[in-house]
């Protein structure tokens, strides 16, 4: 009886913990497939629906001093970010960014983008909304170097990717 209950309590405690591994990596998978019409930014804007969106990116390094507990020393991650913001101060509600896919040096990576909404005012007070939506823990890429990046959203339900271009990778200390 005793060897059923420790087989059972060993097995349930895998189980978990390897959920709590493979959890994330199934989160992150951009499953979105399928036909969508391609949009490139220009001068920083981009058209999609009879409206206009500004459109910006970042690729940052961070090369920070880390180190796991125990004295592993943990890589430094690359963070990916797009924000968008209506040209003319649309709320934003009909955009929903879904993937992010970067290139850099013949690596592609595309993973599901975390998205969150900023409402903010400008210096004379009239209101503005941005979207941001980004990707984290990406290879070690050093600083200074290019990547190219897209965005795959939707726009009152229907698919666009966005080639928002290519971004200097900056570094953050």
């Amino acid at each position: 009886m005793a060897r059923k209950v420790l087989v059972a309590v060993a097995t349930i405690a895998a189980l978990l913990i390897s959920g709590l591994v493979v959890w994330p990596r199934i989160e992150s998978l951009c499953l979105e497939s399928g036909a969508a019409t391609d949009v490139a930014v220009s001068d920083g804007s981009v058209s999609i629906e009879g409206r206009t969106y500004l459109v910006t990116s970042y690729v940052s390094a961070d090369y920070g001093a880390y180190l796991f507990p125990g004295g592993f020393l943990r890589g430094h991650s690359v963070a990916v970010g797009v924000y968008i913001r209506g040209a003319d101060d649309a709320v934003l509600t009909e955009i929903s960014p879904r993937c992010i896919r970067v290139s850099h040096a013949g690596d592609s990576i595309q993973r599901r983008a975390q998205v969150g909404m900023y409402k903010g005012s400008r210096t004379d007070g009239s209101p503005y909304a941005e979207l941001t939506s980004g990707i984290r823990d990406l290879p070690e890429w050093k600083p200074g170097g290019a990547a190219q990046v897209w965005l795959r959203l939707t726009v009152k339900g229907r698919p666009y990717v966005i080639d928002v271009g290519e971004t200097t990778i900056s570094t953050v200390v």
